[in-house]
């Protein structure tokens, strides 16, 4: 159980370092001496080979590219697609009634720690340059990873952390657990807005919707403080919109869907993320049967920037920020078919299991998958792939309590 919770721990701070964690669960299995049986077993379950699909095609389109050094690379960041669904077995039969809170809580203390050490990375600038910029978007999190990418960490933090503080209402758990998760949770909230991830802030905007209509419709919370809540989470957006990094990042989307010529010189990303949305669906007319290969997406991107006027785009050689045009762009119309089979398992084990925790992941990363590519970048791959296994091949239904909020088992 120790190497899930570091793995999970690791996953937000520290994603090279998850690579440790999987080598050591996946000697755990393959030393096994069941490990025929439990290799047999993984292997006549149909979501096995669902969950593996993208990768075998990742293999499969290294006889369509011409890039092949961008296509191996490729098919090692995408491993994590084949080794998953083999390693939660061993999580799923651990005996350990706390191992889903441990592996949680890792996760969980993995956001903590990048959060205030960002924090005080940020005080530091500010007493530099005294500029408040500096606890906002890149400049918070460019020390770890990318802010969108920290973002789409975070949001699962918000949905775990919820859960857990509905839970202990209806268990009625010590009041200083309670205090101590709403505290978790309302930095979660904090850290969603400093990063200022435009898809991460919309997500957000759809979980506070849908936790506080399931409150309502419980009656787990009385409606006077629910409304106090949102008056206060009203008034703290409306500041925090009046900062000049996010009314800025809002104002130029705005901008680009305005009656106007685009500017496409502008290396805004919205504008980035246009150039490269026309660019994919374009280049997909033209190879939507079996794609442009597993290495050559990049390069057949940059190509068309080149030749349509895509200035920015071409100069920063923009990627699609979209899983789901990559993959079609990248196998064709089974890569995109392998996708929507990928989350339609997840679908099915949900709702065998009961389980809203899994409902949400598949929501927000079903919508997080239309604004970046998940399954090319390892801070992306690990994540997604990790989760998704556990909740397709490792979830138990609880026989003493059959409601779809339990997150533990």
């Amino acid at each position: 159980m120790l190497g899930w919770t570091i793995l999970a721990m690791f996953l937000t701070s520290y994603v090279k370092g998850t690579s440790v964690a999987i080598v050591f669960l996946g000697l755990l299995y393959f030393v096994d001496k069941d490990i025929l049986s439990k290799l047999t077993y993984q292997f006549k379950n149909v979501y096995t080979y669902v969950f593996m699909l993208p990768f075998f095609l990742s293999l499969l389109g290294m006889l369509n590219t011409s890039n092949y050094k961008e296509g191996w690379h490729f098919v090692e960041v995408n491993l994590s697609l084949f080794i998953f669904p083999l390693i939660t077995l061993d999580f799923k039969r651990l005996e350990d009634s706390h191992k889903w809170k441990m592996l949680y809580s890792g996760f969980v203390l993995g956001i903590l720690i990048v959060f205030v050490m960002s924090i005080f990375q940020s005080i530091e600038q500010y007493q530099e340059n005294n500029s408040i910029s500096v606890f906002f978007y890149n400049h918070l999190s460019v020390w770890v990873m990318g802010a969108n990418h920290m973002a789409n960490y975070v949001i699962f933090g918000v949905i775990i952390s919820a859960i857990e503080l509905i839970r202990n209402k209806q268990e009625y758990l010590p009041i200083k657990s309670r205090f101590l998760t709403a505290g978790i949770l309302l930095t979660f909230v904090i850290y969603t807005v400093l990063l200022s991830s435009k898809a991460s802030l919309l997500v957000l905007v759809l979980l506070m919707i849908f936790f506080f209509a399931y409150l309502l419709k419980m009656r787990i919370v009385n409606r006077k403080i629910i409304f106090a809540i949102l008056v206060v989470l009203s008034i703290s957006f409306a500041f925090a919109l009046n900062t000049e990094v996010l009314k800025s990042r809002i104002s130029n989307v705005k901008s680009v869907f305005e009656p106007r010529e685009v500017d496409y010189t502008s290396r805004e990303s919205t504008v980035l993320r246009m150039s490269s949305l026309q660019a994919s669906l374009q280049l997909i007319k033209q190879n939507w049967l079996f794609g442009v290969g597993t290495g050559d997406v990049q390069d057949e991107l940059v190509k068309y920037y080149g030749e349509n006027g895509y200035v920015s785009a071409h100069e920063e050689g923009t990627y699609p920020h979209n899983q789901y045009l990559r993959s079609f762009l990248t196998f064709g119309v089974l890569g995109l078919f392998s996708i929507l089979l990928l989350f339609y398992a997840m679908y099915r084990q949900a709702g065998k299991h009961h389980k809203m925790i899994a409902y949400l992941w598949i929501g927000t990363m079903s919508f997080l998958f239309l604004t970046d590519d998940f399954l090319f970048f390892q801070t992306g791959v690990v994540y997604f792939s990790m989760f998704s296994a556990l909740f397709i091949f490792a979830l138990k239904k609880n026989k003493e309590d059959d409601t779809i909020l339990t997150a533990t088992h």
